[in-house]
């Protein structure tokens, strides 16, 4: 399931969002290490990245269950600690590919107390009406065309949460439908009886990057149509709406058995899915954002509802955030050596919340035929227009409508293979925690930030970093000539942008209303717009109603934006201290600051008030492709994703208070277009700027000197990620600066650090390899030492 696609939105999985999201906390930034289903899920069941668990393929001998089963790695592994912390577990669906009856016929996998996998051999090629269970290994079942697959899931869940409530124990159960994937090549999925044709009329979106060649020797070049892209994409929208009806099912059943105040429901994806995108016909497996960014909703005791944030995160957070949230201790030795994740830091996240939200009432959804037309395409969202001022020179703020979306097709309950008679409410459980030149591309997009909050809206507030004591040359009252960088010293800003906070902010969604639906065109702004861009600016940081706020700004002249700023703050609800103001050696990098001064309102729940704040900035993707088409096969890549409040080209359009850079390095072996075989080809992309990636920024490392003293941290940090284990994987900058002087990409890219990363060796394949040997790599001999050192990193 993909975020780029928009098969994870709102429109097409509105029950998941009303019952999970709108009720937790939406992941916008999620993406996963490497994009294959079994790679994907061996990470996110032991906690490790792909070259260290080395199941680097959905079949054998180099992935699948065969080798997961084979090499033993069910001995310790999320199901095996949750028994051992006293959880019942239950597992069905599409557990690992390849799982099949000689495994069934060997063993059964460890650390499930029910486990209900479905068989790969057999039912791939029609495993929507002729999927193979089998319990406990004892045996096969199926249902031989009669219901649906995930209508079988959804029912066996409803009646493990039976089971667990009537046993009176914590549970754990997995969940693994395979909508919305294909039945088997050449083929689509296919959706339950009751919501084909639902989505006939949709198409899927044009993004800039459709159809758009990556440079020919790359070696993948394949021929697109829309036509063919709309044939794969709506039966994957008409699949996921019985995953719909599941996730509405389960949260239902849980608030029946009167559990779902002590359960924490999550709701990801293994990876997401191209469909000509950069001219690649369909599947997935490259580092491109159509393929690794997924979904990630989670609810549950403690947590804050209604919130969106940026904070990335990969799959090996997964498992460190549900032992987090289990009472696992993981400041533990065995924790601390064996993680390669962060838990989510929700108490971080939650420091940004201050208001709570109205959800508003409970959705309805009215009964309709079975086949219900299409739904007409939503109207497109209007252009936002910058706040007008009155006669009086005030401004007029008026809240956006949300977009007109008409209400989702309802879902008729199927029979069920596994009938369950209702279960009896009965109280919580307080005992449950839950290298030639690519083709021309189109014009690099503009996408503008999101628009101002609606009525009724609240965001939250990232915390500034702001300058302590008085700036060089200031007197008592604030009034001077300097001001330091995040890094500190009294250095003039660089020609990029610090951020003003830190760390990234969570804000506020209002159920039915996407955010990311309304932009505005930048036209630009002038020197008469300063006051309305300020405000837009203020009104992005998330003012909210019990927050007080010390105000910024660099120029004494700019007395206007202050009073006006001041008399948004209080129109919002907010306080206002006495203004401070500053000066900057060049006021043209100046930018509004907001600091929240109040306390945090309201605690986070005991299983996440521990949680360490530690904010992940650096990601890594990888890949050693097997799959046996001429596109991917023996194609390498290492790639590592970092978000921060630096801007080096210009403020993100895509993020809140970030940008995300993706570099990658790439092993092409020879094909029609390039002679050479193990050529090494070189990409990075600003995310916030460029989320469809047509822009490869290496080019303006020549003429940007900012460009290129980041290229040279990007690499540094790709190798440390390339070879990291535990800890360092989850601090790679403590690796390349082990006294504590960085601990991300904004401090590392202090200019005392320029020496250090120019003189380091850039990472390289030496061959091209359908596994993963370190054999075939080429890493800096400083960076290797320090990994081999590097045993000081805590959560």
């Amino acid at each position: 399931m993909d975020i780029m696609m928009n098969s994870s939105h709102r429109k097409y999985l509105p029950k998941t969002w009303g019952r999970v999201a709108d009720e937790g906390i939406v992941f916008n930034n999620m993406a996963v290490s490497m994009a294959q289903c079994c790679p994907s899920r061996v990470s996110a069941v032991t906690g490790k990245l792909v070259h260290i668990h080395n199941v680097t393929s959905s079949e054998p001998p180099h992935g699948g269950a065969k080798k997961f089963v084979d090499e033993e790695m069910d001995r310790e592994y999320v199901p095996v600690w949750m028994q051992r912390q006293g959880y019942r577990t239950y597992v069905t669906g599409k557990w690992l590919n390849q799982f099949g009856r000689k495994l069934v016929d060997r063993r059964c996998p460890r650390g499930w107390d029910v486990f209900d996998g479905m068989l790969g051999d057999g039912s791939f090629d029609e495993w929507y009406f002729k999927p193979i269970f089998s319990n406990n290994c004892n045996g096969v079942w199926s249902p031989n065309g009669t219901y649906h697959q995930t209508d079988i899931i959804r029912d066996k869940a409803l009646s493990y949460i039976d089971d667990a409530v009537e046993r009176d124990e914590p549970f754990f159960i997995s969940l693994y439908p395979t909508a919305p994937h294909d039945q088997g090549l050449g083929k689509v999925a296919v959706p339950c009886a009751r919501h084909a044709g639902m989505y006939r009329n949709e198409n899927l979106p044009r993004t800039p990057n459709w159809g758009v060649r990556l440079p020919a020797n790359m070696g993948m070049r394949d021929n697109v149509d829309m036509g063919f892209s709309n044939s794969k994409y709506i039966p994957r929208l008409e699949s996921l709406a019985g995953v719909d009806e599941m996730m509405d099912a389960i949260v239902t059943r849980l608030e029946e058995q009167g559990v779902l105040n002590d359960t924490y429901v999550i709701f990801t994806s293994d990876n997401g899915f191209h469909l000509g995108h950069h001219s690649l016909s369909y599947e997935k497996y490259t580092p491109y954002e159509e393929d690794v960014r997924v979904p990630f909703f989670i609810r549950g005791p403690g947590l804050p509802k209604g919130i969106m944030t940026d904070y990335q995160m990969t799959m090996v957070d997964l498992s460190a955030t549900i032992m987090q949230l289990a009472g696992f201790d993981l400041s533990e030795k065995q924790w601390y050596d064996t993680l390669d994740g962060v838990p989510i830091p929700f108490a971080a996240l939650n420091s940004t919340i201050s208001v709570s939200v109205n959800s508003g009432p409970p959705r309805v959804f009215p009964p309709s035929p079975p086949h219900p037309p299409a739904p007409p395409t939503p109207p497109a969202a209007p252009k936002f227009v910058w706040p007008q001022r009155d006669a009086s020179g005030n401004f007029i703020v008026e809240p956006s409508p949300p977009p007109a979306y008409p209400p989702p097709p309802p879902a008729y309950p199927p029979p069920s293979p596994m009938p369950s008679p209702p279960a009896p409410r009965r109280a919580p459980s307080p005992a449950v925690a839950k290298a030639p030149p690519p083709a021309p591309r189109p014009p690099l997009p503009v996408l503008p930030p999101p628009p101002p909050p609606a009525a009724g809206e609240g965001w939250g507030i990232a915390r500034t970093l702001k300058a302590s004591g008085h700036h060089d040359g200031a007197d008592a009252s604030g009034e001077g000539a300097g001001i330091d960088t995040p890094i500190g010293g009294d250095a003039p800003l660089s020609s990029f942008d610090w951020a003003p906070s830190w760390p990234r902010p969570a804000y506020r969604h209002s159920p039915g209303i996407e955010l990311d639906d309304a932009y505005y065109e930048d036209d630009g702004v002038d020197d008469d717009e300063v006051v309305q861009a300020v405000e837009a600016e203020l009104m992005r940081q998330a003012l909210t109603a019990d927050a007080s706020f010390d105000i910024e700004y660099y120029e004494p002249s700019d007395e206007e934006i202050s009073l006006h700023l001041a008399q948004v703050i209080r129109e919002m609800g907010g306080q206002v201290n006495p203004l401070l103001h500053y000066r900057t050696a060049n006021a043209s990098q100046g930018r509004m600051l907001v600091e929240r001064n109040s306390t945090l309102a309201g605690q986070a729940s005991s299983a996440s008030r521990d949680l360490p704040a530690v904010i992940r900035d650096t990601i890594i993707l990888e890949g050693w492709l097997d799959v046996r088409m001429s596109t991917y096969y023996r194609k390498n890549f290492k790639a590592v994703r970092v978000c921060a409040p630096l801007y080096v080209f210009g403020f993100s359009k895509t993020y809140m208070s970030v940008t995300c850079y993706k570099y990658a390095v790439w092993c092409i072996p020879e094909n029609r277009y390039n002679a050479l075989d193990n050529l090494n080809l070189n990409e990075m992309y600003d995310l916030g700027l460029d989320p469809y990636e047509l822009n490869n920024r290496l080019k303006d490392t020549s003429t940007n000197a900012n460009a290129a003293r980041l290229v040279n941290r990007l690499d540094a940090v790709l190798t440390v990620m390339a070879y990291c284990d535990g800890p360092s994987c989850r601090n790679p900058w403590r690796v390349l600066h082990a006294d504590g002087g960085a601990n991300s990409l904004i401090e590392a890219m202090s200019p005392v650090f320029d020496d250090f990363y120019a003189a380091r060796r850039k990472f390289a394949f030496t061959m091209c390899d359908v596994k993963y040997l370190k054999e075939n790599e080429l890493a800096d001999a400083d960076i290797l030492h320090a990994l081999s050192l590097q045993n000081s990193t805590s959560f």
